[in-house]
């Protein structure tokens, strides 16, 4: 109990100082989420699930199902990031806008964001997880470990996750990394990858009324094969 006040008590300390206004959004959030746990009284907990994953980078392929040709992102990760924190580097990756609900399946598991007011939260026959405090490592530990991310439930955009290599932590490491990608990610409710088909198909055809309206909604600037790495690492970093 006493660990825990201190824990807490220095904790609060750097929320209130300056320098913790120069942290980055995501570092923050992290904060307030340990703050959570020592507040709880759950501080040994904590501390256990963080030495049972081992320091190691993630590289890790995140390839969106069903699309041809493919839509695909390779990004290096710490291994104890949180699920929630690999949504957010998927979404920046990506090139979503992060408009919409999520989850992760890992085998019968069921990782996804807890909330106070959800009716159907306790309702379930899977196990399932807070993505904002199940660490990565604790369910993706050997290389060709799988799960499977989806967003956005109306549209259901489903991305293989794929655990590529497990790397040596490097201490000069500060923020998540996109290695490679191909191609543009579809638009936000454009209606599942079959409707992203038929966009590509009228976007392919004859000038007309639908492509006009089409290239109004996306700009004239939209393509599909575009992939600017350089931009998503820029985010990435100023995003963690």
């Amino acid at each position: 109990m006493m660990v825990n006040q201190l824990v807490r008590t220095m904790l609060l300390a750097l929320k209130s100082s300056d320098e913790f206004e120069m942290f980055p959004p995501k570092e923050k959030r992290r904060l307030e989420e340990i703050l959570a746990f020592v507040g709880g009284e759950e501080i040994d907990e904590l501390f256990e699930r963080l030495e049972s994953v081992p320091e190691a980078l993630y590289q890790i392929k995140v390839s969106l199902k069903g699309s041809k040709p493919p839509i695909w992102r390779r990004i290096i990760v710490p291994s104890d990031y949180t699920f929630s924190d690999l949504h957010d580097v998927i979404q920046t990756s990506m090139g979503w806008m992060d408009m919409h609900l999520y989850s992760f399946e890992v085998g019968d598991i069921l990782v996804e964001e807890e909330y106070e007011d959800d009716p159907f939260g306790g309702f379930s026959m899977r196990e399932k997880m807070d993505a904002e405090t199940t660490l990565i490592g604790e369910l993706l530990s050997k290389e060709g470990d799988k799960c499977l991310y989806m967003y956005d439930f109306g549209d259901d955009w489903h991305h293989t996750i794929l655990l590529e290599k497990v790397l040596p932590f490097d201490e000069c490491f500060t923020s998540p990394v996109c290695t490679k990608g191909k191609r543009a990610c579809p638009p936000e409710d454009c209606g599942r990858i079959y409707g992203y088909e038929n966009l590509l198909e009228v976007l392919s055809g004859p000038d007309g009324g639908e492509k006009e309206e089409l290239l109004e909604w996306l700009g004239d600037d939209f393509d599909p094969e575009a992939f600017d790495i350089d931009m998503v690492n820029t985010m990435l970093a100023e995003e963690f």
